[in-house]
């Protein structure tokens, strides 16, 4: 993210607890404690109706890219397997996500994520290695 990719695909979020993996983070021109840039979120999903449990993972990770760059994302877009973009306002999904995150107390366990490196066909990306 500090090394302003235009786009992170496979995006590892942890924050001491809990591991993530964003589809995508976007670059935008919304400045940021990164810079003069920040980052939205893109998720992909194969059924071709959105449902709300796709919201769910998606607000977790903003909660984490919002720590990251001092800033919370924009939009949240979900890409659905007839190729249609769903956006999101983070201040929409919250509120479900975090009804939905009480019950869990006992994190996930997590394995180190793998180093970032540069997106194969992407100009400017990078994601983890393979």
């Amino acid at each position: 993210m500090r090394d302003r990719a235009d786009v992170i695909y496979q995006a590892t979020l942890f924050d001491g607890q809990w591991v993530g993996h964003a589809d995508f983070l976007i670059r935008t021109d919304r400045p940021s404690a990164l810079g003069d840039w920040s980052y939205d979120i893109a998720d992909t999903k194969l059924a071709r109706r959105l449902k709300v449990p796709a919201l769910l993972p998606m607000a977790t990770y903003a909660l984490r890219v919002t720590e990251l760059q001092g800033i919370a994302p924009g939009r949240l877009v979900v890409v659905t397997g007839d190729k249609v973009e769903h956006p999101w306002r983070l201040s929409t999904s919250l509120p479900t996500h975090n009804a939905a995150a009480r019950p869990w107390s006992t994190p996930s366990r997590h394995r180190q994520s793998p180093s970032p490196r540069p997106a194969p066909n992407v100009p400017n990306a990078v994601g983890p290695e393979v």
